[in-house]
């Protein structure tokens, strides 16, 4: 049975039972509520299982197992920090929800109108956005390549490009109902092998988990070295730092990506939002616990140094245990399961985000930036279908330029520009009434300047074997992460714009062609 079960033969079930159903969903959804928003008339527990699935992304699932794996306290801190991110969105989900819309440029743009806002919400949730899908078409085209043995050139290019297509009908024919469906069966599958392997790896050590802890901290050099903070940035001052540094930017980042935002707005009244996240927030926590074990579990059974001879980052540790644990066949029913895994996790996240970016585009900067809500909504869903066609395309040639660099590093540039730009607005929009357009531009447009220029300067793109450019040596900081300047500037540009706006014009919130404040209004 398990020789008939392969990860080809599943891929391609997975591939059409996922299409048919995004067909099924999704088709004739002319309706732009619909499109984007699913009618917001999801049952309440499979939009909550989709919130869940769209904080797990590829690099959160591979990543955070090889972290465990390879680094010891310093990967289960980014796990736990990555858990803790959903804490924020929790404060926030009520209010958000409440406020309306399904885009960044629509939260903001209820307490400052004009096609200004827009115009920047939509640029920060492309730059958010797609390279965070360059990340997952880039490790799932890899991931793809490994799993089915095909290591010749170019293959892992041209599952990149696969995958790429897939990705553009799914969130093209089924929108928001396609992603939803999708994220729903990634969950289950996800918490099923998580538990299957946790099970198993129990049971192979006689249900002692203090051996597994043991045997991964003898693998990863002494448990006093395994469990100490040092292992990723060094165990000094400016290790330890950028340490935390890089747990806040997990935390905060996460948080603030459009498509989870966007995923907030799909549920159906404001209360049930704070419960869902809170349920999410559940879920996470028992994923991010599963993975740590996963990871150790790897580092006592195949071992660290064997991990990192066959990827230096760690991501084939999932993969690699689970090999070890159907005996080293490289196949198998739970070996086929994980690849299902981690297929599904790539379609779902990048669709999700494709989707998120096709909105800012169609809605923001046509449907109201340009038509000024003159149009119909069978215009903005074509639009946005269009939209994801293009994003795409463009996702798939950049993850196939960037193939075989550390996106890891993109990952922290995505992560600190999310942190930076959308959380301090976000929390402005939400809680200060002093808040004005011009402090909205300031900050937007300021944060994403120091965010690209510090991390351009920082050892995250330069400096070291494990940059985006390891051949080259620019870097001016020492630090990976520079969340502790970005993240306090972008509240500052925030706070010193519209100090500034409210001072020149001695009302609230300055109005843009011809349309009133609220403030001005009262007045």
């Amino acid at each position: 049975m398990d020789e008939m079960i392969t990860p080809l033969s599943a891929f391609s079930v997975v591939v059409a039972l996922a299409f048919m159903l995004c067909l099924a969903v999704g088709m004739h959804k002319d309706n732009a509520a619909e499109f984007f928003l699913a009618g917001r008339d999801l049952p309440f527990s499979r939009n909550t299982l989709a919130l869940s699935g769209d904080y797990i992304n590829t690099t959160a699932l591979l990543s955070a197992i090889g972290a465990s794996t390879l680094s010891g306290f310093d990967g289960m801190y980014a796990v736990v920090s990555f858990a803790v991110g959903l804490c924020l969105l929790l404060l926030v989900a009520e209010p958000l929800r409440t406020a309306g819309g399904f885009t960044l440029g629509d939260i903001l743009e209820g307490r400052m109108p004009g096609p200004s806002t827009r115009i920047a919400a939509a640029v920060v949730t492309f730059v958010v956005t797609v390279p965070l899908a360059v990340i997952q078409l880039s490790v799932a085209g890899d991931a793809t390549a490994y799993v089915l043995g095909w290591e010749r050139d170019g293959v892992a290019e041209l599952c990149t490009v696969l995958m790429g297509l897939l990705i553009v009908m799914f969130a093209a024919f089924g929108g928001m109902h396609g992603v939803t469906m999708i994220q729903v069966g990634k969950m289950v599958l996800v918490f099923g092998v998580l538990l299957a392997l946790t099970a198993a790896v129990a049971r192979r050590a006689d249900w002692d988990l203090g051996a597994v802890i043991d045997g991964a901290g003898e693998q990863g050099g002494g448990s006093n070295i395994f469990y100490a903070p040092g292992q990723l940035f060094g165990a000094g001052a400016l290790g330890r730092l950028d340490l935390g540094l890089m747990a806040l930017t997990i935390a905060l980042g996460s948080a603030m990506f459009p498509h989870v935002l966007m995923r907030i707005n799909t549920f159906r009244e404001p209360r049930q939002a704070r419960r869902g996240t809170l349920y999410a927030l559940v879920g996470i926590t028992v994923f991010a616990g599963a993975t740590v074990l996963v990871g150790l579990s790897s580092a006592a059974t195949v071992g660290s140094r064997t991990v990192v001879a066959e990827e230096p980052l760690g991501y084939w540790s999932l993969f690699m245990l689970t090999d070890h644990l159907s005996g080293g066949s490289g196949g198998g029913l739970l070996f086929t399961l994980v690849a299902c895994v981690v297929f599904l996790t790539a379609l779902s996240t990048a669709s999700a985000l494709i989707l998120a970016s096709a909105a800012a585009f169609a809605h923001d900067l046509y449907g109201k930036a340009k038509r000024q809500g003159e149009h119909s909504d069978e215009r903005v869903v074509k639009m946005a279908r269009w939209a994801i066609v293009s994003v795409g395309l463009l996702s798939v040639c950049l993850a196939v330029m960037f193939r075989g660099s550390n996106l890891v590093s993109l990952t922290v540039y995505v992560e600190t520009t999310a942190a930076s730009t959308i959380l301090p607005a976000v929390l402005y929009r939400l809680f200060w009434s002093g808040f004005t357009r011009q402090g909205l531009l300031v900050m937007l447009y300021g944060s994403l300047a120091s965010s690209t220029v510090l991390q351009c300067l920082s050892t995250a793109v330069s400096g070291n074997p494990y940059s985006l450019l390891p051949a080259a040596d620019f870097a001016l900081l020492p630090l990976h992460n520079v969340a502790a300047v970005t993240i306090p500037l972008g509240f500052l540009l925030g706070w010193a714009g519209s100090r500034a706006s409210r001072r020149s014009s001695g009302t609230g919130v300055e109005s843009e062609r011809g349309i009133p404040s609220r403030a001005s209004a009262a007045g």
